[in-house]
């Protein structure tokens, strides 16, 4: 006879519960888990990276940090992707300590929207606005046309450092 009890959980304290469980059960279940842990770590590491945090444990615990590429478009609004974001901080790099800011950013400027890497509605105005911010402290009051800012040793900057970033 089968006996049915109401248990409320202050009666469960002290009391060991045992399941049916057979080892196939848990076999089962064990080899499913690894499955859906598989399925999540390979699928976090494939996601874009703009969508991985900084420091990423992984389901198992394990610390990927520094494994992943983690490119991230600080600023979508101006950016068409990260990999557009990561070209003009480069380029940034290369170019922030030189003498002729106007001319040097005006050139990034111009070809990144040839390339569609600044966005159509991102306007010179706003770049203009945007780099003098804090992040960036340039200072420039026009932009000039690509026709007067661009020279031989730009232009081969630019083309190397976007096909080291591997994009097109």
């Amino acid at each position: 006879m089968l006996t049915v009890y109401n248990i409320k959980e202050e009666d469960v304290r002290g009391y060991i519960f045992y399941f049916d469980v057979t080892k196939e059960k848990l076999d089962n279940f064990i080899t499913s888990t690894k499955k859906i842990i598989e399925f999540i770590n390979k699928n976090l590491i494939n996601l874009p990276s703009s969508v991985i945090p900084e420091n990423v444990v992984d389901i198992e615990g394990k610390n990927t940090e520094g494994t992943l590429e983690k490119p991230i478009n600080k600023y979508p609004q101006v950016f068409l992707n990260p990999k557009a974001y990561e070209l003009f901080e480069k380029l940034h790099e290369t170019y922030k300590s030189t003498k002729n800011p106007l001319a040097d950013y005006s050139f990034i400027y111009r070809m990144m929207i040839i390339d569609g890497l600044i966005l159509d509605s991102y306007k010179p105005q706003m770049f203009i606005n945007w780099l003098s911010k804090k992040d960036y402290s340039i200072h420039i009051d026009k932009i000039k046309t690509l026709e007067k800012c661009k020279t031989d040793s730009k232009i081969q900057t630019y083309n190397i450092t976007k096909k080291l970033l591997k994009i097109k």
